[in-house]
């Protein structure tokens, strides 16, 4: 049950030839394994790397529906029918997958399906000694009240969980995350100098080298993440020039990773300037990217996209404008047709803490 390979986790059916990649698991670099795994988490760091993949390259509503059966059929029987050992195990594998189905539930736009993804997530969390795996759920719970306009509880998560990490062991990559949380919470309060310095400590943080690899189950975050939430911090404090240069810089770090990441960093740089005031500028840049949006399986992409072309009513006379918002109408209507029979009916699902 432990040993499965990546592509047996999507079993409903044979990837194509041009799919195959998506669900190979291993480095970042292509090679095989992934270190700094104890053997008793590897079957499970594997399926989380194998679903991260897929989820980054054809989005949640292809990718979601697998999370959950993967959930219910691999990881709930360990948790109560183990060892100790394969037990711990497990509860890690419970609070990274139940995590990245509150990201995913994120992803198709239920808020709040993702909301019980992240509690039950945590309440497996502190079953578990390291307190990395709270703190990196917390994270994910501190982004989502950012999301939903709650800055003040996005502030208190990000510190709560900040005040669990050892000063001396905490990864770099989870601290910082932590403190962009933070920092643009500020922002969305208006305190400039606290968003200020908890931005600049979160890339002192995220350039601080850390003796091994970080625990597998930590999120991802690099310097195209930092730039991206340091754009949004920007545009939040209305300093758009500044926003604007961050924006761009976090593309340029996302040019070769094709994907959901990518097209969402460039709707954000697209808003930034809306902001400032150059439509045919955010037209073009917005252009870019509706084809290889088609097929992403992100209902936040199709909203992200009807928001850009809404911002830039004011504008519709200008023809750069009118093509793009042309070109987004179409876009959605062929994303609806593409994506509607994979969206799930997304319910509570999983083991129970």
């Amino acid at each position: 049950m432990l040993g499965r390979p990546g592509s047996a986790l999507f079993a409903t059916r044979t990837p194509r030839p041009d799919e195959a990649t998506l669900y190979q698991v291993g480095n970042a670099d292509g090679s095989p394994g992934r270190a700094g795994v104890d053997s008793a988490d590897l079957s499970f760091a594997e399926a989380m790397d194998a679903f991260r993949r897929a989820d980054r390259r054809l989005g949640a509503a292809q990718v979601y529906p697998h999370v959950l059966r993967y959930l219910r059929s691999d990881v709930a029987p360990v948790l109560f029918d183990a060892c100790e050992a394969d037990a711990q195990s497990a509860f890690r594998a419970a609070v990274v997958l139940t995590d990245m189905a509150g990201w995913m539930a994120h992803d198709l736009g239920r808020d709040d399906l993702a909301g019980a993804h992240f509690a039950k997530a945590l309440a497996f969390a502190r079953s578990v000694p390291d307190a990395t795996l709270s703190a990196n759920v917390l994270a994910a719970m501190s982004h989502l009240a950012l999301e939903g306009d709650r800055p003040g509880e996005a502030a208190d998560l990000a510190a709560s969980a900040l005040t669990m990490l050892d000063t001396k062991e905490r990864p770099p990559a989870l601290s910082a995350r932590l403190l962009a949380m933070r920092a643009r919470a500020l922002a969305r309060g208006r305190d400039r100098a606290g968003a200020y310095g908890a931005m600049a400590e979160a890339r002192r943080e995220l350039g601080r080298t850390q003796a091994g690899p970080p625990p597998w189950w930590v999120a991802p975050f690099d310097e195209g993440a930092l730039a991206g939430e340091t754009a949004l911090m920007l545009r939040d404090l209305r300093l758009f020039g500044a926003a604007d240069l961050e924006a761009q810089r976090a593309v340029r770090l996302r040019d070769r990773q094709p994907g959901r990441g990518h097209a969402f960093g460039t709707i954000r740089l697209a808003r930034i300037l809306v902001d400032r005031r150059e439509p045919e500028r955010a037209s073009a840049v917005g252009s870019d990217i509706l084809d290889s949006c088609l097929t992403i399986g992100s209902v936040r992409i199709t909203r992200d996209l009807t928001g850009l072309a809404r911002s830039l009513d004011s504008y519709r006379d200008l023809r750069v404008v009118a093509e793009f918002r042309d070109g987004v109408a179409r876009v959605n209507r062929q994303r609806g047709r593409l994506l509607r029979p994979l969206l799930p009916a997304v319910a509570p699902a999983g083991p129970r803490p």
